[in-house]
């Protein structure tokens, strides 16, 4: 009897109609607990990165102030105003101890954001280079102790002769006292006006911006690109697939 049961077709229908309703409730609902957790996994990664972005831009930024403000600082130094002046009236003030002083002053003062490689302050029209080191003739300190390329001194020649409240330029690769270093060089004309009598250039270590990203705990496979206008300061393309990968994430800060 239970043989005839187990073997007929009323009761097979109604076994796989039963075992289908219980099922197919526990296929759709375990798919849509997985696709929640991907979604939940990506919302993470999403906001995790987003998150490191904005650290890294806080860094970056916070830096860029403190450059910012050595050249404001540096132009309302009193000797620094009495130096841009076409003439020889202050000439007596400047002897052997005083531009000892005032080495020292910019020294001092470009030190204390502790990422740069090198500082310099150009006074354009008496072709004359103030760094922490010593006073040049602009000619000579261009041939000797620093080594541009023409296009980057090209660059230079053009920014110096016009106002630039803060210029960031492009990485650029130099010779300073004979060895080749790579460097961010940040443009701050003295004063407010078309043809500034004082310039000053800040070489930013490009080492800096990559020991920033990398103090950054849980940075996990993001691709970086940090600019300042059309200027690209720094690129960094984690695994040669961020290239291509359509689902990467973008995070302008």
């Amino acid at each position: 009897m239970f043989k005839k049961l187990f073997s007929s077709n009323t009761f097979k229908k109604t076994f796989f109609s039963y075992t289908a309703i219980l099922v197919i409730p526990i296929i759709v609902f375990s798919t849509v607990n997985i696709n929640n957790d991907i979604k939940k996994a990506k919302e993470d990664t999403y906001n995790m990165n987003k998150a490191d972005a904005i650290r890294i831009s806080d860094n970056v930024d916070k830096k860029l102030i403190d450059l910012k403000s050595i050249g404001e600082r540096m132009s309302n130094t009193t000797w620094v105003k009495k130096l841009m002046v076409d003439s020889d009236v202050y000439d007596d003030e400047f002897d052997i101890l005083k531009k000892i002083e005032l080495k020292k002053e910019i020294y001092d003062i470009t030190s204390e954001p502790g990422i740069l490689t090198y500082s310099m302050l150009i006074y354009p029209e008496k072709h004359m280079i103030i760094s922490p080191q010593d006073i040049y003739d602009s000619d000579y300190f261009f041939s000797h102790v620093t080594k541009f390329d023409e296009n980057t001194m090209e660059l230079f020649r053009d920014s110096i002769n016009k106002c630039s409240i803060f210029n960031v330029m492009k990485p650029v690769k130099m010779k300073l006292w004979g060895d080749e270093i790579q460097v961010i060089p940040v443009m701050q004309s003295l004063e407010i006006v078309n043809k500034p009598r004082a310039v000053l250039i800040l070489l930013v270590d490009s080492s800096f911006l990559k020991s920033s990203i990398q103090h950054i705990e849980g940075l996990g496979p993001m691709s970086i690109s940090i600019a300042d206008d059309d200027a690209l300061v720094y690129k960094r393309v984690k695994d040669e697939f961020d290239i291509n990968n359509k689902d990467m994430q973008n995070f302008t800060v």
